[in-house]
Formats: structure tokens, C-alpha cells, sequence
């Protein structure tokens, strides 16, 4: 193989890693917002789930004044 071949086989190969590491980045991003996006989605479940304890805290004191 001559010195010309190797570079454009080495040339190709780089182009195919680019492509390569473009498509990782972009699954990690992805990946990444998912992951973002449950974590808002269970702090959301959480709140709700505080105000509703909160609420029926408030339920039960009420009635005691009954």
C-alpha cells in the first residue's frame, strides 16, 4: 500500500469517526434531556404529593375543632 492509499485510508477512517462521534453526542444529549425531564417530572410527583399531605393535615386539624 502506498503512502498516498494510507493517508486517504486514514482520511476515511477519520470522516467515519467524525460521523461516529456526531451520532454519540447527539444519543448523549438525548439521553441527557430524558433524564432532565424525569427528574422534573418525579420533583413535580413529589410536590403534588406534599401538597397533598399538606392538605389533608389541614383536613384533619380542621375536624378536630368539630
Amino acid at each position: 500500500m502506498s503512502r498516498k492509499h494510507m493517508i486517504a485510508a486514514l482520511k476515511d477512517t477519520c470522516k467515519g469517526l467524525d460521523e461516529k462521534k456526531m451520532q454519540l453526542e447527539l444519543m448523549i444529549q438525548a439521553l441527557e434531556l430524558e433524564e432532565a425531564a424525569m427528574e422534573a417530572e418525579n420533583a413535580g410527583s413529589e410536590e403534588e404529593e406534599d401538597d397533598a399531605d399538606d392538605a389533608q393535615e389541614e383536613d384533619t386539624a380542621g375536624s378536630a375543632d368539630i
